[in-house]
């Protein structure tokens, strides 16, 4: 088996013998348009539209297991008839729902068409990454024939890609992965076809001593399951079981014994089944003939050869290839010219289309690319966002908790002040206190009489006042007027002036709601509004407007 168009055989005998569900024999009996019916006719007939019916059916009956059947059916008769409508979109979902129930061997064999079908459209990347998920999917999931499969598969991309020593690897330790043929049909079939894809790359690397042990092989696993009962009705398998045989005799000069195994394989051909079933046998017949020289008939073999290939083009230029070599043999110089240009010409042309397909994907794959990259840069800058948002939001409730707080801070401070006032009032009256006091110094007597002149005269309303007007208010000099507030307050003339000035301006935006922040630094000497905003701040630890706002309970 060369290439995926030959696939449907196996798989069509491989369907046959599988178990395909519960069946209800009462209901195939009473109804002529059963499940059962309907998949015999589209066996018979291999039009995806009949499989589509087997697939409504399996539906409204809720039937897993014919409707697992029923997709991989029609996808592989959508390859048969090379129909590209309908596959890339549906094969798809068809893989989730068979792997959602489990069905592993339907699941595996579809994607191993997907794969086909996509290294048969040159997307030769796409293929070979799609066939290294299959290989994962099946490691993960504990399916050692799903391993073979994608063994076999990646080993198929390969050798189409001349990587024939990457092909015998891969092909080799699907070989050891895959369980044993005597388990199923399905585990037969795996390594049947991958001891067939191993001779066919022993043959392009030349190591012909392990064509025949491998042909043998494959005879044995025919054997053991024609012994159980199981037969080819195509007669694909033991064609091309003897077929191979000869190509292995034919390799080392053994040609009498590759005559007569083509003669065995002849026997088991049915006319009715395409010459794509036993494509081994006219490339057996081909290499036959040229041996024995009997090149025209050789060109017959290659010449049935290329319609076997005609929808492959990298195997009919191969078969090209060799009729044009056999051509100039057969002493027809001039087709033989004319084939080889023709080769040329199509080689290059399937040139430049895998290198204009290579540009698209190299484009898309950087359009995709772009798109991830633009996609991540938007993912960090709304991470971004979201932490700048939430460090405000979290600056936000710290500033709010924090405003609480200094509240409830100034709050207490505007109720020590007002008690410190009602206490000065009611048992410190400055009128008393003069009487009372006896002058024990200078400063202590400077101070007395300057504190009741600031109280009763209020000399700070005028923004003027400054250290000489005081002085000569109390008659004393400048210097003992300073020296006696260093003395006993600790302040400076001015911060002395000042302190009275705030005094009274805190009182009256405790009492006079009406006058405005304004008026009211203006009334206590402030010359500018600025000045005593920044000069009650540095005082009370606020604004006159919060102080204001505290103090009369808003």
């Amino acid at each position: 088996m060369k290439h995926s168009i030959c696939t449907y055989i196996i798989l069509s005998l491989l369907f046959t013998f599988m178990p395909c569900g519960k069946v209800v024999a009462e209901e195939s009996e009473r109804q002529p348009d059963s499940i059962e019916i309907l998949k015999r006719n589209a066996r018979k007939s291999e039009l995806p539209e009949d499989w589509e019916k087997v697939i409504e059916m399996a539906n409204a009956r809720h039937d897993t297991a014919d409707l697992g059947l029923a997709y991989v059916s029609y996808f592989q008769s959508l390859n048969n008839m090379n129909r590209d409508e309908g596959f890339m979109t549906d094969v798809y979902p068809a893989l989730t729902f068979l792997s959602d129930t489990k069905q592993y061997d339907y699941y595996f064999a579809l994607y191993n068409m997907l794969v086909n079908r996509l290294f048969s459209h040159r997307f030769y990347q796409k293929a070979q990454d799609e066939a290294a998920d299959m290989y994962l999917q099946a490691k993960k999931l504990q399916q050692p024939l799903g391993m073979a499969m994608a063994l076999r598969v990646q080993g198929q991309i390969y050798y189409k890609l001349n990587l024939y020593d990457k092909a015998y690897a891969s092909l080799q330790e699907g070989r050891e992965i895959c369980p044993s043929y005597q388990e199923n049909l399905n585990t037969f079939m795996t390594a049947q076809s991958l001891c067939e894809w191993l001779i066919m790359t022993c043959i392009k690397t030349e190591a012909f001593e392990e064509l025949l042990p491998l042909a043998d092989h494959y005879g044995d696993m025919l054997a053991y399951w024609n012994e159980k009962g199981w037969y080819d009705p195509s007669g694909h398998c033991p064609v091309t079981y003897h077929s191979l045989r000869s190509i292995a005799f034919l390799k080392v000069d053994r040609v009498s014994e590759a005559q007569d195994c083509l003669e065995k394989a002849r026997e088991y051909m049915r006319p009715e089944f395409p010459a794509r079933a036993y494509e081994h046998f006219y490339e057996a017949c081909y290499m036959y003939m040229y041996e024995k020289g009997e090149y025209k008939e050789a060109i017959a073999q290659v010449d049935t050869l290329m319609e076997t290939h005609r929808d492959y083009f990298p195997f009919l230029l191969d078969d090209m290839l060799v009729k044009a070599e056999l051509l100039s043999l057969d002493g027809q110089s001039h087709e033989s010219i004319r084939l080889y240009r023709n080769y040329i010409s199509a080689s290059d042309s399937i040139a430049k289309i895998d290198i204009a397909r290579q540009i698209e994907e190299l484009r898309i794959q950087h359009q995709v690319e772009k798109m991830e990259q633009e996609n991540r840069q938007k993912t960090r800058y709304l991470q971004l966002s979201l932490v700048i948002i939430m460090l405000i939001a979290l600056l936000f409730s710290l500033s709010v908790l924090y405003a609480k707080k200094l509240n409830i801070k100034n709050r207490v401070l505007v109720d020590q002040l007002e008690e410190h006032d009602k206490w000065v009032s009611n048992f410190l009256p400055l009128s008393e206190k003069r009487k009372e006091q006896s002058v024990e110094d200078v400063s202590a007597e400077v101070m007395r009489q300057l504190n009741l002149y600031m109280t009763n005269e209020r000399p700070y309303r005028n923004p003027a006042l400054d250290r000489k007007e005081l002085a000569k208010a109390l008659l004393v000099s400048e210097r003992i007027l300073a020296n006696s507030i260093r003395e006993k307050n600790g302040q400076t003339v001015l911060e002395y002036i000042t302190m009275f000035r705030l005094e009274n301006a805190r009182r009256l935006l405790a009492l006079e709601e009406s006058v405005t922040v304004k008026e009211i630094a203006e009334q206590c000497g402030f010359g500018t509004l600025r000045t005593f905003q920044r000069s009650f701040r540095d005082k009370y630890g606020m604004p006159p407007s919060q102080y204001r706002n505290i103090a009369i309970g808003k």
